[in-house]
């Protein structure tokens, strides 16, 4: 009967932690994040990565957070009137199972007064938000601008 109980238990309650985790399916995932040091008398700095949906539903990121920032900002560079300029992207979207890259000219997060000084080789702690309540934490290493 003890056996019969364990098997029960097993059987209701690892598909519901295994939704929760993903359990090795499908899942967001955040690919080579890195950080692009900046001069000491710069007060922003660029953080580029790729976000890969593996799940079969569309995912918004609507927020990035750390405690190493004052603020964060997804922006986006664009060419208007034959000029480059960045501006705030706010939330994205990325389609099911397909991938978005943040990358230098493109979609980028544009960090805000670094809490400590940063030096290539350093991390810091990044927070993803998205629409539907997954959070997701990811390291980023600090890179010089010519890496």
């Amino acid at each position: 009967m003890v056996r019969y109980v364990q098997i029960l238990i097993v059987a209701i309650v690892l598909p519901i932690y295994c939704t929760a985790l993903a359990c090795g399916s499908a899942q967001i995932r955040i690919v080579n994040a890195r950080v692009a040091q900046a001069p000491p008398v710069v007060d922003m700095n660029a953080g580029y990565l790729e976000l890969d949906n593996g799940t079969s539903s569309p995912v918004t990121l609507t927020q990035v957070s750390s405690v190493d920032f004052s603020r964060i900002e997804i922006h986006r560079s664009i060419i208007e009137n034959g000029m480059a300029r960045m501006t705030p992207a706010g939330p994205v979207t990325i389609a099911a199972g397909s991938n978005m890259v943040f990358e230098p000219g493109g979609y980028h997060l544009m960090l805000f007064q670094a809490a400590r000084p940063l030096h290539a080789g350093d991390q810091v702690r990044l927070t993803f938000q998205f629409a539907n309540g997954t959070t997701i934490n990811a390291n980023a290493i600090i890179k010089k601008l010519s890496d």
